[in-house]
């Protein structure tokens, strides 16, 4: 199931987010076993800038459905990105996700046909979706979806070899507080009142290094 490799072209860098989340790619992963919860496909969204990843159970690819999870699972916690970047599945290129775009003034690209270089910073993070799927779909057949969540916060805590940041990181301005840091050097206090101050700071030179990374 490991993909081949092929000749590594020269890198061609077209236009970088210069935010989180300001440029995001979305697309569907299945059809999949069908869960006890009656799952099927998996909706994967990614930031461009970031890396950070999420995925969210289908029951079903329909527009409705796949609009309704993009909305409440990921709009409404992350903000509304400028540009969203899919393949031309019918889902994506639907006259209602059109609409939603419209509505919420959200740019729409779509690859080109049988080419989805524009979103290949999703099809790379699906191999490694697609190594853990197989694992969890042959020990939990019934209950595979309540593992992607595990999933994806491994992905995001996990520093990325382009950027030199964890997604988690690069999003929330720290890295995440994982049990493993427990017993390492506690770091000095700072003053409550210069938390944005620093939070600003960290996040600037983060973008900016991943950027030039």
């Amino acid at each position: 199931m490991k993909h081949s490799r092929h000749v590594i072209e020269p890198l061609v860098i077209t236009t970088t987010a210069h935010s989180a989340f300001e440029k995001v790619f979305l697309d569907v992963v299945g059809p999949l076993d069908r869960d006890i919860d009656d799952n099927k496909y998996l909706l994967t969204i990614q930031c461009e800038l970031s890396k950070f990843i999420e995925a969210y159970p289908l029951k079903n690819k329909e527009t409705v459905t796949i609009a309704r999870t993009f909305v409440n699972n990921f709009i409404l916690r992350f903000g509304v990105p400028k540009i969203i970047a899919t393949d031309r599945g019918s889902e994506f290129i639907s006259s209602t996700m059109t609409e939603i775009c419209k509505l919420l003034q959200i740019e729409k690209i779509n690859s080109t046909a049988y080419h989805h270089e524009s979103i290949g910073a999703l099809e790379n993070s699906h191999k490694h979706l697609g190594s853990f799927l197989r694992i969890v779909c042959d020990k939990y057949p019934d209950t595979w979806s309540y593992w992607i969540p595990y999933w994806c916060f491994t992905y995001n805590n996990t520093v990325h070899s382009s950027t030199k940041y964890t997604p988690y990181e690069l999003v929330f301005g720290k890295p995440s507080e994982l049990p493993c840091r427990i017993s390492s050097c506690i770091k000095p206090l700072y003053n409550p009142d210069d938390y944005n101050l620093e939070l600003k700071y960290r996040l600037h030179v983060a973008q900016n290094d991943t950027r030039e990374n």
